[in-house]
Order: C-alpha cells, then structure tokens, then sequence
C-alpha cells in the first residue's frame, strides 16, 4: 500500500510499473487506486477509501490498474482512457463499489 496525496502522478506512475513488469517478464501485478480521507496511526492507514481498496485488489484483473469512483473523479476524463470494469458488492462494504479500468493517457 501507497499513499499519496495527488492521484495524477501516482496514476502514471502505476501505469509505468504495470508495464514495466510486464515487459521484464515479472508476474503481472494488480493496482487499485482509491481517493478519499485517511489517517495514520501506528504505521497503518485508516479511512473510508482505504478497506474498499484492498478488497477491490483481490478482484483486480492480472496486469490491470483499478480505480474506483471517487478516484476517478478526480482524475481529468480527458487525459486518459477508461473503461467501466464493474460494479462490485465487497465484504464488509455496505454499498456497491463502481470500478474502472485506468489506461495510458489518450494522445490527439
């Protein structure tokens, strides 16, 4: 887990490691990105977005950068490609969770 306070550079961040390991031939990973408040205590993170997105990790497709709504939100539609991945009932989580596929920014 990684947290940041500016999604659009960890976004492309991510997007470079997934095909990173995937061009070096290492086992595809799988990232979820969420946004929202969290606080640390005692060298954990806890807040709103923090159980969704591990939750999420466990259905995330090998090779595949997941955000959730409230990330996406925030990220400019424009400057990169999506795909709607679903919506997911999680344990432990009372509503469902709509989730994205992320992809490289869309060049003009």
């Amino acid at each position: 887990m990684s947290v940041y306070t500016d999604p659009k550079p960890l976004l492309m961040t991510v997007l470079d490691l997934v095909e990173a390991a995937d061009a070096d031939a290492f086992p595809p990973i799988r990232v979820v990105i969420a946004f929202g408040p969290a606080i640390s205590r005692t060298g954990d993170w806890y807040g709103k977005s923090v159980n969704p997105a591990s939750r999420v990790t466990d259905e995330a497709p090998p090779g595949a950068v997941l955000v959730d709504e409230s990330a996406r939100d925030v990220l400019d539609d424009a400057e990169f490609g999506w795909s709607f991945h679903g919506r997911r009932h999680l344990k432990g989580i009372r509503s469902e969770v709509r989730l994205y596929r992320a992809m490289r920014p869309v060049s003009e």
